[in-house]
């Protein structure tokens, strides 16, 4: 049942990356449309940079749910199965540290850019909306990084690859 909610979960976040990736082509392509027509659309860079940031951060905390982080997969082959074991649970845990300082660090960088009230003069957005990619990036790798480590142990009580 969790195993399901969670594989909904990738789909919906993939489905928003999709989204806003397929905005922002249309986006900078309106941008040079508009560049070669003279017609002024300043605020295609600050939306553009916004949409950029947010599709790196979410796609790279769903990189973590696949597996597809930087690893170093050959060496760790070459270990028995419960090295392995110790090894992918290590490699958990600095996951879940990691994303420790994402979402801590992340909500600082927020809570003062809010107090900063600085914005995105062109569109008239906050710059914080922009920084909150990195905490909401932190909860998708704990999340994920977590999932892992049920799976691990799942995998490791009833021997199944």
């Amino acid at each position: 049942m969790v195993q399901k909610l969670l594989d909904y979960f990738k789909k919906f976040i993939t489905g928003i990356i999709v989204f806003v990736f397929a905005l922002l082509v249309v986006i900078v392509i309106w941008g040079v449309i508009a560049r070669n027509l003279k017609i002024s659309a300043a605020w295609v860079i600050d939306l553009s940079r916004i949409l950029i940031v947010w599709t790196s951060f979410l796609a790279g905390g769903l990189c973590f749910s696949y597996k597809r982080h930087l690893g170093v997969d050959y060496f760790v082959s070459k270990f028995g199965e419960k090295v392995r074991f110790y090894l992918d649970l290590f490699v958990e845990a600095l996951n879940i540290l990691f994303s420790f300082v994402l979402i801590i660090g992340g909500a600082f960088l927020v809570s003062s850019m809010f107090d900063y009230g600085q914005t995105l003069s062109s569109i008239n957005v906050k710059q914080a909306w922009v920084y909150l990619a990195v905490p909401a990036c932190g909860v998708l790798v704990f999340v994920f990084s977590l999932e892992h480590v049920v799976l691990l142990f799942i995998k490791k009580l009833t021997g199944r690859q």
